[in-house]
């Protein structure tokens, strides 16, 4: 709380100073003349010491100075009293604002702490306390450079399955939302605690790169137990996806948990950002889905620092945050529409060799109901549920890297005894797909 302040603080004052500058300087200009004007001196300590304090103070004038060298130095004196008051006045209300409840304006956001109950503690209860609002600065006045997330001081630890599955992703008391491109809509954001807690439990290279342990991809995972019972469907070294396990309705939902694990090749440059395009660009995406019919990003965040801000440093940097849409094509069953909100999120590494490279988590998860009114305009179909999905990203080599694919998707009104095995095979089709239009020039192939 303490720390978080004092960087409130330190933020009021950076973004304040032009403003109390240009009032120290009017200041300064005030107090000179009305020295040359009336012999008269105005500054902070006459007026917190003298008895007459609604009134300026008459002093003798020095006859041994130059009047315009006396209106100077009481001019200058005046500046430096009016900066200090004001810049202790930043630091002490951000202070307040961090202790007490008490909002404070900076010159793109307005912050508010609040305090909201909550079944499991936090242990980032100063960042995800954290309410964001648009200002009313333009989106040109906004900048759109990404600025990296301060480091935290100890490793991110999940919370625990039982713990990650037992919260509300989504808080129903003080909700979270950030403004979107769109004027008027907000979206609302998860407890990222919560959220990449139960990644980190369903994917174990995923808890590889959030935990920043040393990332060897899978070579370091048969070490490491599953915090979960899976069942292993395929599993062969030599196929591309050369592992699949399942669990069966799992979190009481009436469709299965499945993994993939596969060792892709392809360049280095944007791996997350490319993997992220087959899942929500439609020419990429309508490759290796047959099903799908329409997919694209409806809304996205007005500004990712916003995002940045709340995550904090524990979850890499968010370089990719949206809401899209997804609806399937009518064939043997009638279509299904879905509502996910997707992030992309960066980690620093490094290779064996000692070069710096780049992990990636591409995550996603299922807006609940109360959000439907972000939903096209039309009518409304049999709704489909992405309740996790995450695809996990590290590097092994220049050119070489493994994936870890969870997801665990409900088809609306469709038997999970069918869905099992199309979800599989479809996964398998994205992978395929990866492989095949990945290049040397960092572009995928048409």
């Amino acid at each position: 709380g303490v720390h978080t302040a004092v960087v409130h603080g330190a933020r009021a004052y950076y973004m304040y100073w032009p403003i109390s500058n240009a009032i120290g300087w009017y200041g300064m200009l005030w107090s000179a003349s009305m020295y040359l004007d009336r012999g008269t001196i105005v500054t902070p300590y006459i007026y917190l010491y003298s008895t007459t304090l609604h009134r300026p103070v008459e002093l003798p004038r020095r006859s041994d100075m130059p009047r315009l060298h006396v209106a100077l130095l009481h001019a200058i004196a005046m500046r430096v009293h009016v900066l200090l008051a004001l810049d202790l006045v930043l630091v002490l209300a951000s202070v307040a604002a961090a202790a007490d409840a008490v909002p404070i304006s900076f010159a793109y956001y307005s912050y508010s702490y609040v305090d909201p109950a909550s079944t499991v503690q936090s242990r980032r209860a100063p960042i995800s306390r954290l309410r964001v609002q648009s200002s009313s600065l333009s989106q040109e006045d906004k900048s759109t450079e990404i600025k990296p997330p301060i480091p935290t001081s100890t490793p991110w630890r999940s919370l625990g399955a039982q713990a990650a599955f037992a919260t509300p992703l989504f808080p129903k008391e003080q909700p979270l939302s950030i403004p979107t491109n769109v004027t008027g809509v907000d979206l609302l954001l998860p407890d990222f605690d919560v959220l990449f807690s139960r990644i980190a439990e369903i994917s174990p290279l995923s808890k590889q790169i959030l935990e920043g342990s040393k990332m060897r991809g899978f070579a370091d995972l048969d070490m490491v137990p599953d915090t979960l019972t899976w069942k292993t469907v395929e599993k062969n070294a030599k196929r591309l996806v050369h592992e699949v396990d399942r669990i069966d309705n799992f979190e009481g939902h009436h469709t299965p948990l499945i993994r993939l694990r596969s060792r892709l090749e392809g360049p280095e440059l944007d791996r997350g950002g490319r993997f992220s395009s087959l899942l929500t660009d439609q020419e990429y995406r309508s490759k290796w889905d047959p099903n799908c019919a329409v997919i694209h990003e409806m809304y996205l965040a007005e500004d990712m620092n916003d995002i940045q801000l709340v995550m904090g440093g524990a979850f890499g940097t968010c370089i990719r945050f949206g809401l899209g849409y997804c609806q399937t094509k009518k064939n043997i069953v009638s279509p299904r529409e879905q509502l996910t909100l997707c992030g992309l999120q960066e980690f620093p590494c490094r290779l064996q060799d000692g070069s710096k490279s780049t992990a990636s988590i591409v995550w996603g998860v299922e807006l609940e109901d109360d959000q439907n009114h972000l939903f096209p305009p039309g009518e409304r179909l049999i709704r489909s549920r992405s309740h996790i999905f995450s695809n996990a990203i590290v590097p092994t080599g220049k050119d070489t890297f493994d994936c870890e694919y969870v997801l665990q998707l409900e088809i609306g009104n469709f038997p999970e005894w069918l869905a099992r095995p199309v979800l599989i095979t479809i996964c398998k089709d994205l992978f395929r797909y990866a492989q095949k239009h990945y290049d040397l020039t960092g572009e995928l192939a048409s």
